[in-house]
């Protein structure tokens, strides 16, 4: 091998892991956030209902 390509190899095991392990916690994050937005949606949509029934 080349010195450039095991300095790339190098770089892909030190450097992978991390990246994937990042990347895999990031969407993992993203469905969280994504199911934590739909309940303040309807948390919204509630107390507008109830604010609606004290103001009538």
């Amino acid at each position: 091998m080349t010195n450039e390509t095991t300095l790339i190899m190098e770089m892909i095991s030190n450097f992978g892991f991390p990246i994937i392990l990042s990347v895999y916690l990031l969407f993992r994050f993203e469905k969280r956030m994504i199911s934590l937005e739909e309940s303040i949606e309807k948390l919204n949509i509630v107390d507008k209902i109830i604010e609606d029934r004290e103001n009538n």
